[in-house]
């Protein structure tokens, strides 16, 4: 199907867009952030976030966003080895290679977390909390919220832990991995349950995320 792509305010810059699809709903999209390797001005991602959904009818939904700085490293490694080659064939690839040497990199930016969706009569708030494993954050509680009432008239809870190593010294960043336990609609006042999903999963301890380990497929 044909849509319509335009920028609002019609200008040369992509930094503010909306899709209009063919039913005539208008989505409006505005530019947020980028991310780049720390001292290299050179975006690596660059982000859109979703900001007002306007209707044939007129009823406009809008979507609020928080945003954080962040800067993460990534730990990367180099091989380094010889491949000798001859003038009748390809070269010998299962030549010696010497050990990894490691390295890192900084990645900075901004990320935009969703924390309100509002209706013409609704109001859907996203309830978030600092990770363990990550300067991210996770999702505790989704509560749809009556704008006339104030009232809370549907909350679902969200329960983690993390998935851990027993042969690792200590638990940080590294080694830990949010794990979502269950989840479930709860009362507004979280004193009742109404309905609930739970999640297992294989618990073979997995190595810390800067390890140089490697897995069943080389990598």
């Amino acid at each position: 199907e044909d849509i319509m792509v335009e920028h609002y305010p019609p200008s040369y810059a992509w930094y503010d867009m909306s899709i209009t699809t063919p039913k005539g709903i208008k989505h409006k999209y505005a530019y947020n952030h980028n991310s780049q390797i720390k001292f290299i001005p050179v975006p690596i991602s660059e982000t859109y976030c979703l900001t007002e959904t306007e209707y044939p009818s007129g009823a406009i939904v809008y979507y609020d966003y928080e945003t954080y700085s962040f800067e993460r490293r990534k730990d990367s490694y180099s091989m380094i080895g010889t491949i000798p080659t001859s003038n009748s064939g390809p070269p010998d690839f299962k030549a010696q290679v010497y050990d990894p040497i490691p390295s890192y990199y900084i990645i900075e930016g901004q990320e935009a977390l969703l924390s309100t969706i509002s209706t013409p009569n609704y109001i859907i708030s996203f309830v978030k909390s600092p990770r363990e494993d990550s300067e991210c954050y996770k999702l505790d509680y989704i509560e749809v919220i009556d704008k006339h009432t104030d009232n809370i008239i549907k909350k679902f809870a969200f329960t983690y832990d993390y998935f851990r190593n027993p042969n690792e010294a200590t638990e940080d960043y590294n080694t830990l991995r949010l794990k979502l336990l269950n989840v479930k609609e709860v009362s507004s006042d979280n004193s009742k349950a109404i309905g609930r999903y739970d999640f297992e999963y294989n618990d073979t301890p997995l190595p810390a995320k800067n390890s140089y380990s490697y897995d069943h497929w080389g990598y």
